[in-house]
């Protein structure tokens, strides 16, 4: 069974593509998350936590540097305030 969708008459006969903002947006959440929650007590240290975020952020670095940036800037702005 196939997934791709039939062209529509209207469309010219081009493929549809698949829309990847949701994607990126539960990535993006995903890294605010880990960046935010580094220093929470859990019941891991905080440097395994922070090579944990380290690897995540090495891996995801190419395609949301901006994203990561802007979550890194922001949670240390908000620390320096508090």
């Amino acid at each position: 069974m196939s997934r791709r969708r039939h062209s529509d008459e209207n469309d010219g006969g081009q493929p549809h593509k698949r829309r990847k903002t949701s994607d990126a947006n539960e990535t993006e959440d995903h890294l605010e998350s880990l960046i935010c929650k580094v220093g929470e007590k859990s019941a891991c240290s905080l440097e395994s936590n922070l090579e944990g975020l380290a690897g995540v952020l090495e891996a995801d670095l190419p395609n949301y540097k901006s994203k990561i940036l802007r979550l890194l800037c922001t949670v240390s702005a908000s620390y320096l305030i508090w």
